[in-house]
C-alpha cells in the first residue's frame, strides 16, 4: 500500500513538472514570442514568420504573409540576427538588434494578447521607424 502511494506521488510530481515546462500548455510568453520571431528571421524559409503577429491587431497581417515584400526587405535573408539587451515594461519590449545592416540598433516590440495566455507581436519599431503596424 505504501509503495503504491509513493509511486502515485512520484508520477504526479513528474507530470506536474512536465506540464509546467510546456509553454504550449499555458500559451506563449512575450520573451518566447520574440525568440520565435528571431528564429524565423534566421531560417531560409520565412513563410511562417507572419504567424508571430497578432491577426487582429496587426494591420499589415495579410501583407506579412509574403516575406519577399516584407521581412526580406527589412532583414536581409543572407544574414543572421540577434535581439539582446531586452527590457520589458507591460506589453512593450525595448531591445537591440545585430545582423545585416543593424549593429546595436534599437528595436521595439509592441505586444498584444491573443486569447488568454498567448502573446503575439502587434507592431515593430526599428531604428526609430515603425516597420510593421
Amino acid at each position: 500500500m505504501k509503495i503504491r502511494h509513493i509511486i502515485i506521488t512520484i508520477v504526479t510530481a513528474a507530470l506536474l513538472v512536465l506540464a509546467l515546462q510546456s509553454c504550449s500548455l499555458f500559451g506563449t510568453s512575450i520573451d518566447a514570442r520574440i525568440d520565435m520571431f528571431v528564429d524565423d528571421l534566421n531560417y531560409t524559409d520565412r513563410s511562417s514568420a507572419y504567424t508571430n503577429f497578432h491577426p487582429e491587431e496587426t494591420s499589415m497581417y495579410n501583407v506579412l504573409k509574403d516575406p519577399s515584400g516584407t521581412f526580406d526587405t527589412w532583414f536581409n535573408p543572407l544574414s543572421s540576427y540577434d535581439v539582446y539587451n531586452r527590457s520589458e515594461s507591460g506589453d512593450t519590449v525595448w531591445a537591440d538588434i545585430d545582423g545585416g545592416i543593424y549593429s546595436g540598433t534599437e528595436i521595439i516590440f509592441y505586444m498584444a494578447k491573443d486569447g488568454l495566455f498567448d502573446w503575439k507581436i502587434e507592431s515593430i519599431r526599428l531604428g526609430g521607424s515603425i516597420i510593421i503596424d
